[in-house]
């Protein structure tokens, strides 16, 4: 019994990590299967919806895995840019679908997110509402004076619906008159009401009052008539209320030089009926062409006033359109204005079209034409007089027929968390054997006009081809990044780097339309990389990478061999010197990042190369002999052979482990998935983390100012690791964490601390590290960094930290262990000369070989967290998992036997008034929170700051509240420090279950 007791002793500075939470014995630690993606079926970005035909639309997707345990997604709509309005839908789930039901018209982008994970994709959504749902008229003045004239404006709801033909009525036609062009002209005093009626519905209609009113005794409704014809009527307006006969108006007619006009030539009449009074006339001479000007006098009482009317009277004739080029859109129908004069001429109309973008007939003289399909016509319209001598009049206009939508492909999409795409100016060139970079035109495939709507239309022919020439393409930044006719970008600039915003102009006459402006990252040192060959030549290379692919199942693997380097351990060798294998000290890289990487939403997974475990038929999972990644260095070993069996067992404490990606100096991580492998999901649906035992770490950081934005890392034995620079140890680094989730760790989802190292001191073997004296009392600074002022954290920084990592608006989740480990080096007595140890325990003499010169205390690590960071690391307190750090192989029971009932052990320290609130209940499940834990067997001078007022709770625990006092003999004596959520805090297992089962629980996530 006393040699398993010191034994486990010795095992303890790595062990006691956990002690609160977690067993020794490997159990597994099932979680669901985490969803990995979501895509929208179907390569259209733009979808189109026709309201008025009550059409609905199946927006299909996929959620990956096809047996995620939550599969539910959410949406929500924001507006396209120059788009007409903002679409409005109810969204019906159907399965595997969304069955989309239009509720208004206008476009909208909609993006579907799944509730786990926060996965998004997006498509845009046009909706068509062109049947006239109602109009409203308005003149710019009601009021007028006899012979003014105005025009109704009318407004069509839509604004741009299949039909605009409307008439015009006025229900006093003798006090103001209308024409079907919806000019008004004041004829005499009183009011009219002039209605205009769609022609496409009768009870879509509105009115506007008119008041006429003179502005004299007496006034003209016309002083100017233009005529074909042989007769007319000139409106008379009087002023006065009283009785008005004939023979208070005379007339006669002279030329514009004021002679007489000759008899026979035009005779005309006063006709009065009641207050309608006008000057009938007529020409007797029919043959008669010029002007002729009708003096008209009233004279009652003591008024007497005299006013003009000119009359022409013209033979020839003239027709023009009252304007130039116009636009129309697809589907729609409306009147095309012209003017012929005189407008009483009798005539024939003869219409034709270039082309058969447009169907145009005559109807009532009224030129009707409907836009069948996208792009330019001309119209010719002839008429031909009935009278003789007969005349012909020609007159053409150009109309154009805008698409029915315009809008670049480019926005329809996300593209990862950011979802910005980022295109560079090179690829890979693999011919005649020979690897070389090519520039490249980024393929955006960025111009899309959408399809006009004919009745009969298939739905599938765009106004691209038509419009080509007459659309260009313009970009912010044209001195360093073009686009072509085509769409295409080009990165003509090496060095440019920064984000462009391209957009297209569709201009043909004064007809214009715009698309949405589409954000690109253009870099110019950028390559390109659409597969592993790519991705492994760019990094050997130290380019920047930009991703366009994911890539996995070629991962690993040029010409059928596995790439990857090897470097030294960057931790503590020690023991590996102590025992002449120093050159086993190396860990494998599969990929060094040296140079940023632009991801565009993809993902580089390691699953080929990493996940090397073999199920036999009862379940049961062992590692491949072949695998590359073995497991993490150790950083203490001790074996024994049973002379009896002649089986050996080991007991390993674990150190740096294998390396998936790694990240040097100034790298850029953006908008990225790197994921260390998939795991398999056992008969019931769950995925175990002890499968990812062997995986290695999915990220170390090995150099300073390390930026990780808008991206994923997921699945390692730990997920991120920074512990310092490659080769110099002394030297401080800086990582950034912004807009990220970090999941899926088998110990720690991030493990911070540092290589820097202070040896123990004969006497000392948890030394201070070099310091003033009033630092060094205050090293232990978790509780109270933050009251520290401004310039003594400054100082403290300067003198202890080694390694500065920063998170904001970031999400952890789903961890064996913590969700952050604050390590620091062990400084146990045993570990100091384990020879010593022997000495005193006979029974483990030859155990510890190579156990000497091991105690050391390290630099520190600063954790600090801004704006939302959520450690979603609620847990069953029977789900808690043992460390893999600690590895137990062979049969020998001394090994065997060494667990911990670690459920007992929490349940016992909750009893004590200090830890009270460290277990709370859910569900009728006792929970147990794993937030960040600061651990190792010396003095730990890592600190963590929460910028955004967090409320984790600080807990330190030594030995002796355990009652292991043995134990600090193997630690020392320094206490344990966490940073939990507990039975207090509002952010409890409840609001955490609520959070992950809607898309509030990565919101933080699309923070900018």
């Amino acid at each position: 019994m006393a040699k398993k007791l010191i034994l486990l002793i010795l095992i303890l500075p790595i062990i006691l990590m956990v002690v609160l939470f977690f067993a020794t014995k490997t159990v597994s630690n099932l979680i669901d299967i985490p969803v990995s993606k979501i895509e929208i079926i179907g390569e259209n970005r733009h979808i189109y919806i026709d309201m008025d035909k009550e059409e609905t639309y199946s927006l299909e997707y996929v959620v990956y895995p096809t047996n995620a345990a939550n599969s539910a997604v959410s949406f929500s709509c924001e507006e396209v840019e120059g788009a007409k309005g903002l679409a409005t839908f109810d969204f019906l789930p159907d399965g595997r679908s969304f069955r989309v039901v239009p509720k208004s018209a206008g476009s909208a982008k909609v993006t579907l997110t799944t509730i786990d994970g926060g996965f998004r994709d997006s498509v845009i959504i046009h909706v068509d509402s062109t049947r006239l749902q109602s109009i409203e008229c308005s003149v710019p003045e009601s009021t007028l004076t006899v012979g003014d004239k105005t025009s109704i404006n009318t407004t069509y709801f839509p604004e741009n619906p299949s039909n605009t033909l409307v008439k015009y009525v006025s229900d006093n036609p003798k006090v103001a008159s209308v024409n079907q062009k919806g000019e008004i002209t004041a004829l005499t005093r009183g009011t009219a009401v002039i209605t205009v009626i769609s022609e496409y519905n009768e009870s879509i209609r509105d009115t506007v009052k008119i008041t006429v009113r003179n502005q004299d005794a007496m006034d003209l409704g016309k002083t100017e008539i233009n005529t074909f014809g042989t007769s007319g009527s000139i409106p008379i307006s009087i002023a006065s209320d009283d009785a008005i006969s004939a023979s208070n108006i005379t007339y006669k007619f002279c030329y514009s030089d004021g002679s007489a006009v000759p008899m026979g030539i035009i005779n005309a009449n006063v006709n009065v009926s009641g207050a309608d009074v006008s000057l009938d006339y007529t020409f007797t001479d029919t043959s008669f062409v010029g002007d002729i000007i009708a003096k008209i006098t009233f004279s009652h009482g003591e008024t007497v006033i005299t006013k003009e009317c000119s009359i022409s009277r013209v033979k020839e004739i003239s027709l023009s359109f009252d304007e130039g080029i116009s636009g129309i859109d697809v589907g729609q129908t409306k009147f095309v204005n012209f003017t012929l004069t005189p407008d009483d001429v009798d005539v024939i109309y003869d219409v034709k079209t270039s082309n058969n973008n447009v169907t145009a007939r005559m109807a009532n003289g009224r030129l009707i034409v409907t836009a069948t399909r996208a792009g330019v016509t001309k119209i010719t319209l002839t008429v031909t007089t009935l009278d003789e001598p007969i005349q012909t009049k020609t007159a053409e206009y150009e109309l154009v027929i805008k698409p029915k939508t315009f809008f670049t492909k480019e926005s329809a999409k996300d593209y990862g968390i950011e979802g910005i795409l980022t295109l560079g100016k090179h690829e890979y060139s693999y011919e005649n054997g020979l690897v070389s970079l090519v520039d490249t035109f980024g393929t955006v495939n960025a111009l899309s006009l959408g399809y006009t709507v004919p009745e009969n239309s298939d739905k599938t022919s765009t106004a691209g081809a038509l419009f080509k020439e007459n659309v260009k393409w313009i970009s912010s930044a044209p001195n360093s990044v073009t686009i072509n006719q085509d769409g295409k970008i080009h990165v003509i600039d090496e060095s440019f780097s920064d984000i462009v915003e391209f957009y297209a102009e569709f201009s043909y006459g004064g007809i214009s339309m715009t698309t949405d402006k589409i954000k690109i990252r253009c870099v110019g040192s950028g390559v390109n990389v659409y597969s592993y060959k790519d991705l492994y030549y760019a990094t050997f290379n130290e380019e920047i990478v930009i991703l366009h692919n994911d890539i996995k199942d070629d991962f690993g693997y040029i010409d059928g061999k596995v790439m990857y380097t090897e470097m030294m351990t960057t931790y503590d060798d020690t023991y590996y010197s102590n025992v002449g294998r120093k050159n086993e000290a190396k860990v494998k890289i599969l990929i060094s990042f040296k140079n940023d990487i632009y991801g565009n939403g993809h993902v580089i997974n390691a699953d080929k190369v990493t996940y090397q475990l073999i199920e036999d038929q009862n379940g049961n999972k062992t590692q491949s002999p072949d695998a590359l990644f073995k497991g993490p260095l150790n950083f203490v070993m001790a074996t024994h052979m049973n002379n009896e069996t002649g089986l050996l067992s080991t007991i390993s404490v674990k150190a740096q482990d294998n390396i998936c990606f790694a990240l040097y100096n100034g790298v850029n991580v953006n908008n990225v998935e790197l994921r260390g492998c998939d795991l398999r999901p056992d008969v019931n649906g769950k995925y175990d983390l002890v499968d990812l035992t062997y995986i290695g770490t999915t990220v170390e950081v090995l150099g300073d100012d390390v930026n990780i934005e808008y991206s994923r890392l997921t699945n390692g034995r730990t997920v991120l690791r920074a512990f310092g620079d490659a080769t110099d140890s002394t030297k401080k680094i800086n990582v950034s964490i912004t807009n990220s989730v970090l999941s899926g760790a088998r110990e720690f989802i991030m493990r911070i601390g540092s290589n820097r190292f202070e040896d123990a001191k004969k006497g000392d073997i948890s030394p201070h590290l070099d310091g003033d004296d009033a630092t060094k009392k205050s090293y232990n600074t978790k509780k109270t960094y933050s009251s520290l002022s401004a310039e003594e954290k400054e100082s403290y920084d300067n003198s202890f930290i080694n390694t500065f990592v920063t998170v904001k608006n970031s999400i952890f989740k789903d961890t064996g262990l913590f969700a952050v480990g604050m390590d620091s080096h062990f400084a146990g007595a045993a570990l100091a000369d384990g020879s010593k140890v022997s000495e005193q325990f006979k029974q483990l003499e030859g155990l510890l070989d190579g156990w000497l010169n091991l105690a050391k205390t390290s630099y520190g690590a600063k954790l600090t967290f801004e704006g939302e960071v959520e450690l979603y690391n609620w847990k069953r307190l029977d789900d808690v998992d043992s460390s893999s750090l600690i590895e137990i192989t062979g049969n020998y029971a001394i090994f065997n036997d060494m667990s911990f009932d670690v459920k007992s052990l929490i349940e016992n320290i909750s009893k004590k008034a200090e830890y009270s609130n460290i277990v709370t209940s859910y569900n009728g499940h006792k929970m147990v929170h794993a937030g960040i834990a600061f651990f190792g067997g010396g003095k730990n001078y890592s600190v963590f700051e929460a910028k955004n007022n967090s409320m984790l709770y600080n807990y330190s625990m030594s030995f002796s509240d355990i009652n292991k006092h043995e134990m600090v003999f193997a630690a020392g004596s320094e206490p344990f420090y966490f940073f939990l959520y507990d039975k207090t805090s509002s952010f409890s297992p409840k609001v955490q279950e609520e959070k992950l089962k809607t898309n509030a629980a990565y919101d933080c996530i699309y923070k900018k």
